[in-house]
């Protein structure tokens, strides 16, 4: 993860992030905006179906959002995150 900017009081970050394929689980702390610029992963939350995100697409990750990241072509997107960390 690159940060190009990360604000003094942490309630605001935004950068790239680069990554070969593979699954995990993730938790998001902060609500955050994603814009895959390339590659694909289907994100599934607790509670539902796997969604598939392409290079432009765009979508939101709202505080405490909890799921999985299954990477099936080597992703870059960009991010921000903001609000207080949860």
């Amino acid at each position: 993860m690159r940060f190009v900017y990360h604000s003094e009081d942490s309630l605001f970050s935004a950068g790239t992030w680069t990554c070969q394929p593979g699954k995990w689980h993730i938790e998001f702390a902060q609500d955050g905006f994603v814009h895959i610029l390339e590659g694909v992963a289907s994100v599934t939350d607790g509670d539902g179906p796997a969604k598939t995100y392409r290079a432009g697409d765009t979508f939101v990750s709202p505080s405490g959002f909890a799921g999985t990241w299954d990477v099936r072509e080597p992703v870059r997107k960009s991010f921000t995150l903001g609000g207080p960390p949860g």
